[in-house]
């Protein structure tokens, strides 16, 4: 999937929201996560808000994900967080393997995209 796919395929779905647009409710962003085309294209398998932990987003990834390009998962994984930051505050954002529970991007701490996992972990 290119880029510009990514765009009008997030746009779409309205997950694609530039920082400055309106808010959502953290509600809205995890069903549109749960999407059957979000996880058709992107390879979620879940998103949730964590119980314990209100301001966590855990985005559970699948096989799926592992064929996007890196440079794709990376901007999708900046994306996620940018959005989920802007609408909660102090927002941060897990993306995990769905079958081992590793994580599979690593956030600097800025929030920036410092690494992506290349295959599923143990793979």
């Amino acid at each position: 999937m290119t880029r510009g796919a990514l765009v009008l395929l997030l746009a779409g779905l309205g997950l694609a929201v530039p920082a400055a647009a309106h808010w959502l409710q953290p509600e809205e962003i995890v069903t549109e996560l749960n999407a059957p085309a979000v996880r058709d294209a992107l390879g979620v398998t879940s998103a949730r808000r964590d119980d314990k932990t209100p301001r966590l987003l855990i985005v559970r990834v699948g096989p799926r994900w592992y064929e996007l390009s890196t440079a794709v998962r990376r901007l999708q994984a900046r994306d996620w967080a940018d959005l989920w930051r802007h609408n909660v505050p102090e927002g941060i954002v897990a993306i995990l393997d769905d079958r081992s529970a590793r994580p599979v991007v690593q956030f600097d701490a800025t929030g920036g995209v410092a690494s992506v996992e290349e295959r599923p972990p143990g793979s």
